[in-house]
């Protein structure tokens, strides 16, 4: 009779609960089926969901919060839109954060083939709100081909709060109610 190691036993165990909370990340993708985006519903009134994540699909024309799961790709809302809102997928670009989201991430354009759970990180982990943008393309009239309107957007670091509300006309009065308090 063979006996097993219960560390090893132990280990196999939790890499293997690992591996499968994770496997979604490193199998090839699977994209949705027609059926399968049919079937997706919008929520008319968002509210938190400790079991399920929601995305916000905003402009042009679009303005829905719908269920997502882990293994959904951008070229999968593009289809839910293709087929929820008529538009064709050529004529606008999915933007969302840049890199993974953090505040200040940045934006920029998402392929098709991006995992959204993976660019929203910490969003989806904590199924919090999240949103995607449309932007719309344009025809270049040189090549008759759409080309993006939209410009990608490098990390931003808000001002500290003292700074944030700063203008000219500000300091202009600040400077005009001290001269008031010395008159």
């Amino acid at each position: 009779m063979r006996k097993t190691c219960p560390i090893w036993t132990e280990f196999v165990v939790d890499c293997s609960e690992r591996l499968s909370r994770r496997a979604w990340r490193f199998a090839p993708f699977m994209p949705l089926t027609k059926d399968d985006v049919a079937a997706i519903e919008t929520v008319a009134h968002y509210t938190r969901d400790e079991d399920q994540c929601y995305l916000m699909l905003y402009g042009e024309g679009v303005f829905d919060t719908i269920p997502i799961e882990a293994d959904y790709t951008i070229g999968d809302m593009k289809l839910w839109i293709q087929m929820h809102k008529n538009k064709d997928p050529s004529e606008y670009d999915l933007v969302g954060p840049k890199g993974k989201w953090k505040m200040g991430a940045g934006s920029e354009v998402l392929g098709d083939d991006v995992l959204i759970a993976d660019v929203m990180g910490e969003r989806f982990e904590n199924k919090w709100l999240m949103q995607l943008s449309l932007f719309p393309k344009k025809k270049n009239e040189k090549t008759g081909e759409m080309e993006s309107t939209f410009e990608t957007i490098e990390e931003w670091v808000p001002p500290p709060p003292e700074e944030a509300w700063d203008s000219e006309r500000e300091r202009e009065l600040v400077a005009s109610l001290a001269e008031e308090d010395d008159a």
